[in-house]
């Protein structure tokens, strides 16, 4: 494909394949062209794509477009995205003691990381289609951050080290400045008896916190720093014999908080908004008449990442935990439900409809 915007609606309907209206889809990659001129052009690029990789592979009619995967076309977002939703599942049936199964799903998850979503593409005169793919990367990349502090967390705790060690350098290599993935890290190397290595990378990570923020390491970054010179953290495996040295396993590196929660990993360590965060908390711990804050706020300001802060904050309140539901790719209500089954790891049955599943399932929590 020689075209760009050929390539991006093929990338636009991979990731979100789902039934796309020719309007919506005009307005995401020729913005600035009257309708008639961009319908022509969509007509023109969809014709492009069928030809290039089959027509078995679309639905395409009068008034929309559609991928269809399963007519033998892999696409690594779905797959990825199938693969990091059974294995949450899984580990959250089995928080304390994750099993091989959601470990097995989330490692080959990890399989078709390459790099970040779409990296290095754009489409220069298509400001929609650069937001959906900024959004698009930022979600993917909270994903990965959550997958990989679960391996990394998951495989200490079954004594595999050298997978927990090999995720999480991907962890630190995904965000070098994320605090926690730096204090795993870091733990992981002690345990596996290489305390020299631990304290060098504290000191890597403390000058490039100082030279891309000008900021000093997390608190608990540097505590497990003065725990290790001190001595007071020891050695689990030794890393030439790869033997026990007796010591006890290490609890899991658990999700946020004690209660059930799916609230993704993030990235990069959270400033400032904590009196907004205070105030989502008041509203929702403190406030029995509350029932829903709404964020409101223009693109790319940082409500999503508000909104998990502020998860973040109220997770041990909340006697059955706390959900992140996301809505990315659902273009109508009644999907949302379905979305929010998903997200709660619900069982669906086909004997009745998923809103009547869904209420009951959650009348008394």
């Amino acid at each position: 494909l020689h075209r760009r915007k050929a390539l991006a609606l093929l990338a636009y309907l991979a990731a979100k394949s789902t039934t796309h209206q020719r309007d919506s889809l005009t307005t995401l990659l020729w913005p600035e062209t009257d309708r008639s001129t961009a319908r022509a052009n969509l007509r023109r690029t969809l014709s492009t794509l069928t030809r290039s990789l089959g027509h078995e592979h679309f639905e395409i009619d009068r008034e929309s477009a559609r991928l269809r995967i399963n007519a033998g076309a892999v696409v690594d977002l779905v797959e990825f995205d199938r693969l990091l939703s059974s294995g949450r599942c899984r580990w959250q049936a089995d928080k304390e003691c994750p099993d091989a199964g959601s470990l097995t799903d989330l490692s080959t998850a990890a399989e078709w990381i390459r790099g970040s979503f779409l990296a290095g593409f754009g489409v220069a005169d298509s400001v929609f289609f650069d937001d959906w793919q900024m959004f698009q990367r930022q979600s993917v990349n909270r994903d990965v951050a959550d997958l990989l502090a679960r391996l990394t967390g998951g495989y200490r705790r079954l004594g595999d080290f050298d997978r927990a060690l090999e995720f999480a350098h991907r962890w630190v290599a995904q965000d070098p400045l994320h605090g926690e993935a730096n204090k795993h890290l870091m733990h992981l190397l002690v345990e596996t008896n290489q305390s020299a290595a631990a304290l060098h990378h504290y000191r890597v990570y403390e000058r490039l916190l100082e030279d891309e923020l000008g900021v000093p390491p997390e608190a608990d970054v540097t505590e497990t720093f003065e725990a290790i010179r001190a001595g007071r953290l020891s050695p689990i495996l030794d890393a030439t014999t790869h033997t026990r040295l007796g010591q006890p396993l290490p609890a899991a590196f658990d999700a946020v908080g004690e209660r059930p929660n799916n609230l993704p990993r993030q990235m990069t360590s959270f400033i400032g908004r904590r009196e907004e965060i205070s105030a989502v908390r008041h509203l929702l711990c403190d406030e029995p008449g509350c029932r829903l804050v709404t964020l409101v706020g223009a693109g790319g300001v940082g409500k999503t990442r508000l909104a998990i802060a502020a998860g973040e904050a109220v997770v041990d309140h909340f006697a059955d935990g706390v959900y992140f539901v996301s809505l990315v790719g659902i273009e109508h209500a009644p999907f949302v439900p379905t979305a929010i089954a998903e997200a709660l790891c619900m069982r669906i049955s086909a004997a009745s409809d998923v809103t009547t599943q869904l209420r009951t399932f959650l009348c008394n929590k």
